[in-house]
């Protein structure tokens, strides 16, 4: 990753684990809420826990982006990785954009 790439991140360190209460979920870490993903239906019960545990998921899988990334190196774009770790340079920049 060039300099200009590589920035501070400020999300809540990991782990992130889940809670709920059924239809609620919270995402936390550390006595701090993260997320709430609500089920507003029975029926989508199971969508707001998968959501909510990709969420929960997020702080290590940007760590093994990290490494996925530090391990392949630059690559030009005629290596046969090219594409694959510019979609992963790609999800670690997302980290660092605002909403405008």
């Amino acid at each position: 990753m060039s300099d200009d790439e590589c920035k501070e991140v400020s999300f809540t360190p990991g782990p992130w684990f889940l809670d709920d209460d059924g239809q609620w979920f919270a995402v936390c870490a550390n006595n701090h809420c993260v997320a709430h993903v609500h089920a507003p239906t029975l029926s989508s019960v199971d969508r707001a826990l998968a959501d909510a545990t990709l969420i929960a998921a997020a702080p290590d899988m940007y760590a093994a982006l990290e490494y996925v990334l530090a391990e392949l190196g630059e690559r030009g774009p005629d290596d046969p990785l090219y594409i694959a770790t510019q979609r992963v340079r790609a999800a670690i920049n997302r980290v660092g954009q605002r909403r405008t």
